[in-house]
């Protein structure tokens, strides 16, 4: 069932262990495929999925539900291709447009466009109780999930015995590819709580951890200011990623939030916190030419933090300067080698708002340039960046 601009029910979330409110994911929410952590289909709950399609022509967008081991529909359901009109946001009755077998239901879904023409879309779900409590998930752009290296965390768990009743659930699905992920809960003073656990995922599924204070064996009582952390077991072979959440709910009021874990470092080229390269794109190591600088491209998200420096056994004879996309020189300069935090300017204060290219020159002092292997260049970017990219060498000015 689908209408467009209207309102629709969705029974949704298997028990109180599913109400929460989502808020953590970037704006850049549009992609051409995108994963929903969770969604549920039970009596307890009801629930709408959202789908947006800004593109000028319709859109037609499949749904691939993938039920959780041990659910009333576990493994995969086809929910069908539907067509959403130009500019519209069509709304889904996931209980409809799934043909779920009776009982209780909760899985990951993904939802992509299979136009001929990449019509990127985007996607929310809601789940709430018939008394109006419940809990929302965005639609993900599938790539922003590359935490196979690393840690992904949650913050905040509790669990308070005393009115009203605070309880901490936690989730690990699978994207597309089976993963063995290791959890642990530490509180403030990052003392771990009970042990790591293990927890082995099918290709596209689904495990819940209730009350994931008493699965990870932590000590009888209340807790608070905890967090989990969600890493990819070292046995895993080829890296899939995965996605985690937790939950957070008040069982007086059925009243709960939401919160996906956040990666601490993703093994993302684009958007690495610390850089260092030793050679160009063509993997050849990095020299400059006599008479010229070597400029080097970082893709930055401003406002931000950008902090570089030369190493290597030439780097007493380098000098660097860093411009914005516009071509203003604001960093570094004549026998600088390194520069330390250099905060860009404020959104509209730098290429009229527009995130962009920013170029690192890097010369000779001497003039007589630098031989391959005698130099690297190390950058740091608070929101992530490139390594980066040499673009090209031009005659030395500075």
């Amino acid at each position: 069932m689908i209408k467009v601009l209207s309102r629709v029910s969705l029974l949704a979330a298997a028990s109180l262990a599913f109400a929460g409110a989502a808020s953590a994911q970037s704006p850049n929410g549009f992609a051409s495929i995108l994963h929903i952590p969770v969604v549920v289909n039970t009596a307890s709950f009801q629930s709408t999925i959202f789908v947006h399609n800004p593109n000028g022509a319709a859109t037609d967008v499949q749904f691939n539900y993938y039920g959780a081991t041990g659910t009333a529909s576990a493994g995969f359901v086809d929910c069908g291709v539907h067509s959403i009109p130009a500019g519209t946001t069509a709304e889904f009755d996931f209980g409809t447009v799934c043909p779920l077998a009776a009982g209780s239901n909760f899985g990951n879904m993904r939802i992509w466009e299979t136009d001929a023409a990449v019509r990127p879309i985007s996607a929310y779900t809601r789940v709430q109780a018939p008394s109006g409590n419940g809990f929302s998930i965005e639609g993900f752009p599938i790539g922003n999930f590359a935490n196979d290296v690393g840690a992904s965390v949650t913050l905040g768990l509790r669990r308070q015995a005393a009115a009203p009743t605070y309880q901490s659930n936690c989730f690990v699905s699978s994207i597309g590819e089976a993963v063995t992920v290791d959890m642990a809960l530490f509180d403030g003073t990052n003392t771990q709580l009970g042990t790591t656990q293990t927890i082995a995922v099918g290709a596209n599924d689904t495990t819940r951890l209730l009350d994931v204070f008493t699965a990870a064996g932590a000590a009888e009582g209340d807790h608070s200011n905890v967090r989990a952390e969600f890493s990819q077991n070292i046995a895993t072979v080829g890296n899939p990623s995965f996605s985690a959440f937790c939950t957070v709910q008040n069982n007086t009021s059925s009243d709960a939030d939401f919160r996906v874990a956040k990666t601490i470092n993703p093994d993302d080229g684009t958007s690495l916190y610390s850089t260092n390269q030793p050679k160009d794109g063509l993997n050849n190591l990095l020299s400059i030419p006599a008479g010229g600088k070597a400029v080097f491209g970082f893709f930055l998200k401003h406002p931000d933090f950008i902090s570089c420096r030369i190493v290597g056994g030439n780097a007493d004879n380098t000098e660097m300067q860093l411009r914005t996309p516009t071509g203003a020189i604001v960093a570094g300069g004549d026998d600088v080698n390194e520069f330390g935090e250099y905060f860009t300017g404020e959104k509209s204060t730098v290429n009229n708002g527009s995130n962009g290219m920013w170029t690192l020159e890097v010369g000779s002092r001497d003039g007589a340039g630098i031989d391959a292997t005698k130099y690297n260049v190390q950058c740091a970017s608070g929101n992530g960046t490139n390594r980066g990219l040499l673009v090209g060498n031009l005659p030395d000015d500075f």
